[in-house]
């Protein structure tokens, strides 16, 4: 275990400045104590970070959904109101076997908070793509702009067929 260091200095000004200078040398000791912490090497904190916590925060990070109101007949989601597994990528990183919502109706994608027990929104500026094992497999991708489009919203537009030209479904 490496050892702490601090400096700790008191010093008593006869001046009618002293509070300036009790301030400014203050500062300037506090600028020069050194304090070293061992940190912890990654591999050794990984399988108990894991273990812990069972989605990446990046996933999990959003505000929490608010359900629309019960006496409206049928609900805004996709497929059904139940979570379905997915994967999903957001900025760049992909996540597997994520409980997925796409509500279509605000064109947003909810999650389960496995701790709060909460719905969570995932940010939609953050998604790349994500895909919808049940009751097909579906895959969505976001556009980042379609200028005269009134319901783009955050741009999540179904991959219908990819190849040379994309087939793209709203």
């Amino acid at each position: 275990m490496t050892p702490n260091y601090f400096v700790i200095l008191s010093v008593e000004f006869r001046s009618a400045q002293k509070p300036m200078k009790t301030l400014y040398f203050f500062v300037l000791i506090s600028l020069c104590v050194v304090g070293y912490s061992p940190a912890q090497m990654q591999p050794e904190i990984e399988p108990h970070y894991t273990q812990n916590i069972p989605f990446h925060q990046e996933v999990i990070s959003g505000g929490y959904y608010v359900d629309p109101p019960h006496h409206i007949e049928g609900n805004p989601f996709l497929f059904t109101k139940n979570f379905e597994m997915g994967n999903i990528t957001l900025n760049g990183l992909s996540y597997e076997n994520v409980p997925l919502l796409y509500d279509i109706q605000k064109d947003q994608i909810i999650t389960f908070h496995p701790v709060h027990r909460k719905k969570t929104l995932i940010q939609g500026d953050k998604i790349n793509s994500f895909t919808l094992f049940e009751p097909t497999l579906t895959h969505f991708i976001r556009l980042k702009e379609n200028p005269g489009f009134i319901h783009h919203k955050n741009g999540i537009y179904e991959l219908v067929t990819d190849g040379k030209v994309q087939l793209l479904c709203k």
